[in-house]
């Protein structure tokens, strides 16, 4: 469906705008992973406390089979997203920017699996996780990049952005397929809001840094997310007994 909306995009100076659905795509894969785990973590909570409190195995243990075993989807289904929406909206046939592409999108996919675990984990109950969720999220979106230029960005809100995994997922992307377009067309008269892929991360905030550096921010902010979870749950167990 994203493919058929955004069909064959032209790299050219109105393509520039519609290429946006770059950010959809991130917060698109962000979204289908952390929801299900919203409801998922808190309804097994009270059968692994069971388990638990019945000596069959510590709760890390659990926390680290569930991360293990719910890796592959986190792998599986980005591809299966990727493939037809990449050729259908037209990035090109760059494998490069293809690859680049996936390993973001996994990336981001295990990060909001990671933001699941913890307000799984944090609120306990279904209901209130998928509040909880929706409004830690929002604020990830408004700072990823797209709805506010990080130029303009008030520095007291700042943080928001170091902590926002839709950041460095949309910045990583757009880096490698940006980079990749040397020329942008441009029609006589036109007012001309990029001529190459380098002007276009220039004006929107996202040439400062390194790709390298995005991808280990996901997973610093991965590891956060899931640590916070590890320790709440630690903490649900023990107020328990």
């Amino acid at each position: 469906m994203v493919g058929l909306i955004y069909l064959q995009l032209d790299k050219d100076q109105t393509g520039i705008q519609s290429l946006g659905c770059i950010f959809f795509i991130i917060v698109n894969q962000f979204i289908a992973n952390a929801t299900p785990q919203f409801d998922a973590v808190p309804n097994e909570l009270p059968i692994m406390i069971r388990e638990y409190n019945g000596g069959l195995y510590h709760a890390w243990v659990w926390y680290v089979a569930k991360t293990v075993s719910e890796s592959i989807f986190q792998v599986i289904f980005p591809m299966v997203f990727l493939i037809p929406a990449y050729f259908l909206i037209g990035f090109g046939g760059n494998a490069a920017v293809f690859f680049t592409f996936y390993l973001f999108l996994v990336l981001t996919a295990s990060a909001a699996v990671g933001l699941g675990y913890m307000v799984g984990c944090i609120t306990r109950r279904a209901e209130i996780a998928q509040i909880v969720g929706i409004v830690i999220i929002l604020p990830l979106m408004i700072f990823g990049g797209l709805f506010l230029n990080a130029n303009n960005t008030p520095v007291y809100f700042s943080w928001l952005e170091y902590i926002s995994p839709l950041k460095y997922g949309y910045r990583g992307v757009s880096r490698a397929f940006w980079n990749s377009v040397d020329v942008i067309s441009c029609d006589p008269g036109q007012v001309c809001q990029a001529r190459n892929g380098a002007q276009v991360l220039v004006n929107m905030a996202m040439d400062k840094g390194s790709m390298g550096g995005d991808v280990v921010s996901l997973l610093a902010i991965n590891v956060m997310f899931r640590t916070i979870g590890v320790i709440w749950l630690w903490l649900n167990i023990r107020q328990k007994n």
